[in-house]
């Protein structure tokens, strides 16, 4: 009997020091919901061609559940083009996940599809829309309430490009965004 009262007694007295956790294992806003818009400079290996080029990029943002959301994104590559001719441009949508908030930092990867165009040069044909979809990941850093700078790296498949070869433009994305709620 007295190693019976003995536990119950220690078990209760231990149970009167636990406590259960009451702070969010994670800080932020991750389980809200918010709409961001955004756009910034891109460097972009086209695949194909001389060198590598430089555009601009436009992006929206919506995250609906625990860090789930959507993206979508246009992107303009023109700049250091080795004949007037050439330009890449692409439309895509799809999802978006932050990994984790970490203080002011917000790892996230994505997978978008859409549609890719290239201007490129020749006599007759020189140019085509194909449908391709990107990979990527990148990382928001929040620089006040609103205002987040992003870092992010794409590497897009443009299926059957011309004839069988694919065509794989890969590069960064430094930009800034605004969190509109």
């Amino acid at each position: 009997m007295r190693i019976k009262f003995s536990l119950v007694f220690t078990l209760s007295v231990v149970s009167y020091f636990c406590n259960a956790q009451v702070v969010p294992s994670t800080k932020g806003d991750f389980r809200g919901t918010a709409l961001t818009v955004g756009g910034g400079f891109s460097a972009f290996r086209p695949n194909y061609g001389k060198n590598e080029m430089y555009g601009f990029t436009a992006y929206g943002d919506f995250t609906f559940f625990h860090g789930l959301g959507i993206e979508a994104e246009g992107k303009s590559i023109f700049l250091n083009k080795w004949d007037n001719k050439v330009r890449e441009d692409n439309f895509a949508g799809g999802a978006r996940y932050v990994v984790i908030h970490h203080g002011q930092l917000r790892p996230y990867v994505k997978a978008l599809a859409g549609l890719g165009s290239i201007d490129f040069p020749g006599s007759t044909y020189t140019h085509d829309t194909f449908g391709m979809y990107t990979f990527g990941g990148g990382l928001d850093y929040r620089f006040t309430r609103r205002i987040y700078f992003r870092g992010d790296y794409e590497y897009s498949f443009w299926r059957h490009t011309f004839g069988p070869h694919d065509l794989n433009p890969n590069g960064v994305t430094l930009g800034v965004s605004y969190r509109i709620f």
